[in-house]
């Protein structure tokens, strides 16, 4: 059994892993254009210091751990007739395809793109060139307000003057709602960020280094601009082969199957579905792309398993502060015409008798019959985490506010609420 796979990220180790594990003797060739194995979520805190860039970048044991052959080289043709890829210097036979291409960064049609100390984060190399930018600066523009954008935006505010332009009129405009973006866009200016939002960016200037960008009527100084406005599926070379394609990216069934018999697409360049509303949807995370690639792999190997589509579940650290969200927001639930209820609660992380203690607010979104469809939770620690994993499972479940209002819960003065003040019952008490 030859299998060959085309992206070295999250979505192609794994997929090899899998397969590896099932089918010792199988044949696995990672095709990786990248010169390393980087881990992506961690970009932020190099350019911060807090990680090293070499702890970023894995060895290729990663991949050839396993017995499975990894080549760095770029995929540049797929005959799907012959079932064979084509890379810049050589050519591979398979049974099996994988497509694990993953995404590129959306790079503004705007004049100045092109000008030196414009980045985008999304390689090693992107990480590398930037960190040696920010020696000397002072001045950081941040183009997006999403999860890079504002992490980015939080880790270097201690060390630069940062400023955040998006030209959506809040953070996070696709995954919280405003009152949440809004606790996030204080918390940013409380600690010395700039915020502009509902303002889209007219164009950069400089003499070939960029030194200013130009929002509306204003000119705001920039020494270095990191451009963090979204992904775009890279789906060329399937196009090429005559792989069916979405919005998103490349179209897939339950399987992760093609249209192409034997070819299968996995992660950011996979258009995949949201669980609750079955619409074709954009993911980005690297959770989905595991969970994908374990389903393509098994699959690759004579299994049957499936995936079951999206919630999106996310977290994300900003400052002493903890936000995650699962499903859909009441926004995305007006959209869909979906009657939906809302219960919210408001207590703390640990028991009011510990040092410490932080304020956890929590928000659940339930549907007309009462069956749980989203939820977002800002707070501190691993506790915002938990709870949203908690939900996530609990909307696979279809879980309904009577059935969370049984919540069997542990309760500990260092580690949770207070025992009758748990932040997912006091929010299905509060439904009407």
């Amino acid at each position: 059994m030859k299998i060959v796979i085309i992206g070295c990220g999250a979505a192609g180790i794994v997929a090899s892993h899998v397969i590896k594990k099932i089918n010792p003797d199988a044949d696995v060739t990672i095709i990786g254009r990248e010169k390393s194995i980087f881990i992506r979520c961690s970009a932020p805190y190099a350019l911060a210091g807090i990680d090293s860039l070499g702890k970023c970048e894995k060895p290729a044991a990663m991949v050839t751990g396993t017995g499975a052959r990894l080549v760095h080289d770029e995929a540049v043709a797929v005959d799907v007739k012959s079932s064979a890829v084509k890379t810049k210097s050589k050519s591979f036979d398979y049974d099996s395809l994988i497509f694990a291409t993953g995404a590129r960064p959306f790079l503004l049609p705007i004049g100045g793109i092109g000008l030196k100390n414009v980045f985008t984060l999304r390689t090693a190399d992107d990480a590398k060139k930037m960190s040696k930018a920010l020696k000397g600066s002072h001045d950081v523009v941040i183009i997006g307000g999403g999860m890079i954008g504002v992490e980015t935006a939080s880790l270097l505010s201690d060390r630069f003057r940062v400023t955040i332009v998006e030209m959506l009129p809040s953070l996070f405009p696709l995954s919280y709602d405003k009152e949440y973006s809004k606790q996030v866009e204080y918390l940013l200016s409380k600690n010395g960020v700039k915020v502009l939002l509902g303002k889209p960016v007219a164009k950069l200037t400089g003499d070939k280094k960029v030194n200013a960008v130009h929002v509306a009527r204003r000119k705001i100084k920039a020494d270095v601009v990191l451009v963090a406005a979204g992904i775009r599926a890279e789906t060329d070379l399937a196009k090429r082969s005559g792989i069916k394609t979405g919005k998103f990216g490349i179209e897939t069934d339950k399987h992760m199957k093609t249209n192409i018999k034997g070819v299968y697409a996995v992660g950011d360049c996979a258009q995949t579905f949201s669980m609750l509303t079955g619409k074709p949807v954009q993911s980005g995370l690297v959770t989905t792309a595991v969970v994908q690639a374990k389903v393509a792999g098994m699959n690759v190997t004579g299994m049957d398993a499936t995936f079951d589509g999206v919630l999106n579940s996310s977290v994300t650290q900003i400052f002493d502060r903890s936000l995650g969200r699962v499903g859909l927001t009441e926004e995305q639930a007006r959209l869909e015409k979906i009657k939906y209820k809302v219960g919210t609660s408001e207590t703390l992380d640990k028991y009011d008798t510990q040092p410490g203690a932080k304020p956890l607010k929590t928000k659940l979104i339930f549907d007309h019959g009462g069956m749980v469809i989203g939820a977002q939770v800002i707070g501190s620690g691993h506790i915002v985490s938990g709870i949203i994993n908690m939900i996530s499972f609990a909307i696979q479940r279809k879980s309904t506010v009577k059935g969370l209002l049984k919540l069997k819960y542990a309760a500990h003065p260092e580690l949770t609420p207070l025992p009758f003040a748990d932040p997912v019952v006091l929010a299905c008490e509060a439904v009407d």
